[in-house]
C-alpha cells in the first residue's frame, strides 16, 4: 500500500512566481504540472503570472494537442492525457526540499520526435524511482508542439519572428525556471542533466546549437536520437505558405491564424504536406536562423561553448525491429527453428534475406554478439547506430569532454525472443521495469539490468562519467572505439559492429522481416 502525505504546509515549496503544494508518495515528493512559462500562439515564452495563494500542484498538467492520438502497442503502452494549448508545465520529483541538499538535476525530455508525445506519455517515464536514490532530482517537462512549436511564420512579418523555434524556446524557458527554482526542491542548478529518447535526444542536440541555452546545463544524453536538423523541411517558409493558404487566409489576414481552431490548423497542414509530398514527421522541427538556433554540428560543427560538456550516446539493437505501423511484429523465426536449425539450415534461412551476403553477415554476427543467434541478423538496427557511431566519432575528434557510447543489446524472453527496441531503455534507465509488460517477462535479469542501466545514468549525471566500481565505462575515441554493451553481463567492446553494420546494409535486404 502507498505512504501517500499532503497537509497544508507540507510538501510546500516557494518559487519565483508563488508556491506550489505536492504530494509524498512514498518518501518521494513529486510536484505535477507546474507552470514553468506562458504563451500567445507562435510566440516566444514568457513567465507565467505570479499567484498568491498556495497553487495545488497534485495533477499532472496538459500535454500539447497532436493531430492524432499515437497508436499504442504492446511494446509502447501510452497514457493519454488532457490536451491544451496552454501545455508550458513541468513534473518534479525529490526526496527533499531542504535547498541545502544540492543534489544533481536529471532534466528529461519526451521523444515523439518534434510532433507529438508529452512528459508521462509512457508508464516508464515517471522519475521516482531514480530521486527514490537520494542521488538526483528529476524535472520532466511539456512544450509545443508540431505547427504550434515549429510553423516557420517569420516571413509574414516581424510579430511572428519566433514562431519557427517556439518549441526549442520552451525547452529553454523551462531550463531558466530550474535555473531560478531547482535549488528549492533540493536540486542543484549548477549541476544539470539533460537526457532524452528519440525526439528528446534530437531536442537535446538542438539546444546545444543555441547559445541562449549555454551555462544552463552541464552534461547531455542522447537515448536513440542523434538527428540532424538538415535531415528535417529546410523550406519551411514554404511550406507555412501552404498552410497558410490552405487555411484560406493571405498577407492580409494572417492575424486570424491565431485564433484558428487547433484541428482546422493540423488538417490544413496535413493536406499541404500531403500535396507537397512532404512525410508529416518531417514538416516539424528546428529551423537555424542564426539567432535562436544555429546549423547542426554536421554543418556547422560543434560551437566552441559546448566543446567542453561531456556527452553519453546510445541506442538499442534492435530499434524499429518490435514495431510496423499496426503494432508487434514477430520475428521471422519460430523457437523451434533457434533451437534445432543446424549451421548450414541457419544460412539458408539468412539467405533469404541477405542473398550472397548470408555467409559473411553470418560470421560477422558470431563475431559481434556471440551471445546472440545468428538469426537475428535481419533485426539489427543499422541506420540510427550508424548515426550514433558518426556523432560519437565527431564529438570524441572535436571535443574537450569525453563522450560515451552505449547500445542497450538485451533480448527480452518474449515471442521468441525480443531485441531491445526503441524506447526498451527508458523504463530501464527510469527503474520501472515493473510498469512494462514485456520487460517485466525479463524477471530478476531485467531488473538487474535496469539497476545496472540507472547506476549509470546517476553517476553520469553527478560526475560525467558513467563508470561504476564494478562496471569500467571507458570513453569513446577514435582510437579506441568503446562501446558499453548493456545485458545480462553487461561489457564494453572495441569497434565490435562496424563491419556487421556495413555488411548488412550493403546486402540491402531483399526480403523485409515485416512482410
Amino acid at each position: 500500500m502507498k505512504k501517500v502525505v499532503v497537509r497544508e504546509d507540507y510538501p510546500v515549496v516557494n518559487t519565483t512566481c508563488g508556491k506550489v503544494r505536492g504530494l509524498e508518495i512514498d518518501d518521494v515528493m513529486v510536484f505535477r504540472g507546474v507552470p514553468y512559462a506562458r504563451a500567445e500562439r507562435f510566440m516566444a515564452p514568457v513567465k507565467p503570472e505570479a499567484w498568491d495563494d498556495v497553487r495545488d500542484c497534485y495533477v499532472w498538467g496538459n500535454a500539447c494537442p497532436v493531430g492524432d492520438i499515437m497508436r499504442s502497442g504492446i511494446f509502447c503502452m501510452h497514457r493519454q492525457w488532457e490536451q491544451d494549448e496552454d501545455c508550458l508545465n513541468l513534473n518534479v520529483w525529490t526526496t527533499s526540499i531542504n535547498s541545502d541538499a544540492r543534489r544533481p538535476v536529471m532534466f528529461w525530455i519526451h521523444g515523439g520526435g518534434y510532433a507529438n508525445g508529452s512528459s508521462i506519455e509512457e508508464y516508464g517515464m515517471e522519475g521516482d524511482r531514480l530521486a527514490a536514490t537520494d542521488q538526483v532530482v528529476v524535472v520532466s517537462i511539456n512544450h509545443r508542439l508540431n505547427y504550434l512549436g515549429y510553423l516557420d511564420l517569420t516571413g509574414y512579418g516581424e510579430e511572428f519572428a519566433d514562431s519557427a523555434n517556439a518549441g526549442m524556446l520552451d525547452i529553454l524557458a523551462a531550463l531558466k525556471w530550474v535555473r531560478e527554482n531547482i535549488a528549492s526542491f533540493g536540486g542543484d542548478p549548477d549541476n544539470i542533466t539533460l537526457f532524452g529518447q528519440s525526439g528528446g535526444g534530437g531536442k537535446i542536440m538542438t539546444l546545444m546549437q543555441m547559445p541562449a541555452a549555454d551555462g544552463l546545463y552541464h552534461k547531455a544524453i542522447i537515448q536513440s536520437g542523434i538527428m540532424l536538423m538538415n535531415d528535417r523541411l529546410r523550406n519551411g517558409k514554404e511550406h507555412a505558405e501552404a498552410v497558410v493558404s490552405e487555411l484560406g487566409l493571405s498577407r492580409d489576414t494572417i492575424d486570424q491564424i491565431k485564433t484558428v481552431p487547433y484541428r482546422e490548423l493540423y488538417e490544413a497542414g496535413m493536406r499541404a504536406a500531403a500535396r507537397d509530398g512532404i512525410f508529416i514527421m518531417d514538416a516539424f522541427g528546428p529551423h537555424p536562423d542564426g539567432i535562436n538556433v544555429y546549423d547542426d554540428y554536421a554543418t556547422a560543427g560543434f560551437r566552441k561553448e559546448v566543446k567542453d560538456i561531456p556527452v553519453m550516446v546510445g541506442s538499442c539493437i534492435g530499434e524499429m525491429s518490435a514495431f510496423s505501423m499496426h503494432g508487434q511484429v514477430r520475428p521471422p523465426f519460430g523457437r523451434t527453428e533457434l533451437e534445432q536449425y543446424r549451421p548450414e539450415e541457419k544460412t539458408a534461412f539468412l539467405k533469404r534475406y541477405f542473398g550472397d551476403h548470408a555467409d559473411e553477415i553470418m560470421h560477422l554476427m558470431q563475431e559481434a554478439y556471440p551471445e546472440i543467434d545468428p538469426m537475428y541478423a535481419p533485426l539489427i538496427d543499422t541506420g540510427i547506430r550508424r548515426k550514433t557511431l558518426e556523432y560519437v566519432g565527431a564529438r570524441a575528434e572535436a571535443a574537450d569532454a569525453p563522450v560515451f557510447n552505449y547500445l542497450m543489446t538485451y533480448r527480452v524472453p518474449f515471442m521468441e525472443g525480443k531485441l531491445s527496441w526503441h524506447g526498451a531503455d527508458i523504463p530501464m534507465v527510469f527503474g520501472s521495469v515493473d510498469r512494462s509488460e514485456i520487460l517485466s517477462t525479463g524477471g530478476e535479469e531485467a531488473h538487474a539490468l535496469s539497476r545496472t542501466m540507472m547506476n549509470a545514468f546517476i553517476a553520469f549525471a553527478c560526475t560525467g562519467d558513467p563508470s561504476a566500481e564494478d562496471l569500467p565505462w571507458p570513453s569513446y575515441s577514435t582510437e579506441h572505439r568503446n562501446t558499453m554493451l548493456f545485458d545480462n553481463v553487461s561489457r564494453s567492446a572495441k569497434d565490435h559492429d562496424t563491419e556487421l553494420i556495413d555488411a548488412i546494409r550493403n546486402a540491402k535486404l531483399i526480403k523485409d522481416f515485416f512482410d
